[in-house]
């Protein structure tokens, strides 16, 4: 790549930047005059339109769109959202972070725009229902708020939630009216969901779920393990695959991680054993799932695990050790955390 070519790399070094100077307290003009400095020349057309624009008295938004090729419409959809809302500074820096792993690990060309336009969305909406509803807002009025930070598609898709009624019971619960979006919200989201509302618990799965995704997009577009499915989470309605050894093993180890990940969480959130395997079997492959299925009301977890023949000896022994101490929770997270290292190594 030459320094004429233009990057998303590029790109999300500048919306850093831009994110970093806007909260020191420089002026967007500042701001775009030293970006500028040290940008390549394959940005400097944009970067001076939008000190040009923004001088006469015009929105970020409106220069951005003279430039399409050097920003994506999920990007631009951002910046509106950002000026309309006067959150410019703190959009930027997340923005950045989401697009970051699609930067560093590439691909995004043959992933596509459409399901990455669907993905970070997915994962912006999540993180901002847990924070509304930790602030103890009601599930319903967080939708309403959230319709109006949405990108359209998605902000169409939450407004269907908020519109599902059953005249015999009143409001639908939220996650059966996901149900209706399966390409938005896949199947192990949905459970998580179920799980939250019905424990009353709806800021907590919310939160597991905002870290979840995260974790899963960022694993998953770094590797690229996944060339043309956003991440585990984020399967965009597809079916899983047959059996375990139709992933690779890359796939493999990003899927044990996920799949230890909610599960340390589910535990420690007090969820019990049958029902953590029940959500957390959703990110398996159909087989495993029929598996679990079948033997999770028989024989204690660890017993269980070992029977679908996916996970490592280190893990299993592992699970079952803190089984022992009845600490199955942050053997999980263990686990988790050894193969995520691992695969950063």
């Amino acid at each position: 790549m030459t320094d004429t070519t233009p990057s998303l790399r590029e790109l999300v070094r500048l919306t850093r930047r831009f994110s970093v100077l806007l909260g020191a307290g420089a002026d967007i003009s500042a701001t775009v005059r030293a970006l500028t400095a040290e940008a390549s020349p394959a940005f400097h057309p944009l970067l001076e339109h939008i000190d040009d624009t923004v001088r006469r008295g015009g929105r970020l938004t409106e220069a951005l769109a003279a430039f399409p090729e050097l920003s994506p419409a999920l990007y631009r959809e951002w910046v509106s959202m950002g000026e309309t809302m006067g959150v410019l500074g703190d959009g930027a820096r997340e923005i950045a972070e989401l697009l970051e792993p699609l930067a560093e690990g590439g691909g995004d060309l043959q992933l596509g725009w459409a399901r990455i336009e669907q993905a970070v969305p997915l994962i912006q909406f999540t993180r901002r229902c847990a924070e509304l509803l930790e602030l103890g807002l009601e599930w319903w009025r967080v939708m309403f708020l959230l319709i109006h930070e949405a990108p359209p598609d998605f902000a169409d898709g939450i407004r269907e939630l908020t519109l599902k009624r059953d005249d015999a019971r009143g409001l639908a619960p939220l996650w059966e009216r996901m149900d209706t979006q399966p390409e938005r919200f896949s199947a192990c989201y949905r459970a998580v969901v179920r799980l939250g509302w019905e424990a009353r618990t709806m800021d907590e799965a919310m939160r597991l779920l905002a870290d979840l995704l995260l974790e899963d997009w960022t694993l998953c577009r770094r590797t690229r393990c996944f060339p043309e499915r956003a991440a585990v989470l984020i399967d965009h309605g597809a079916p899983p695959v047959a059996t375990w050894a139709d992933l690779t093993p890359l796939q493999q180890r990003v899927v044990t991680i996920l799949f230890c990940r909610t599960a340390s969480r589910l535990l420690s959130l007090g969820v019990g054993e049958a029902e953590t395997l029940a959500t957390c079997a959703l990110l398996l492959p159909r087989c495993q799932q029929e598996h679990l299925a079948a033997q999770a009301e028989e024989l204690p977890l660890p017993e269980t695990l070992a029977g679908l023949g996916c996970f490592s000896p280190f893990l299993l022994t592992l699970l079952a050790g803190g089984a022992a101490r009845g600490r199955l929770d942050y053997a999980f997270h263990q686990g988790a955390d050894v193969l995520r290292a691992e695969i950063a190594g």
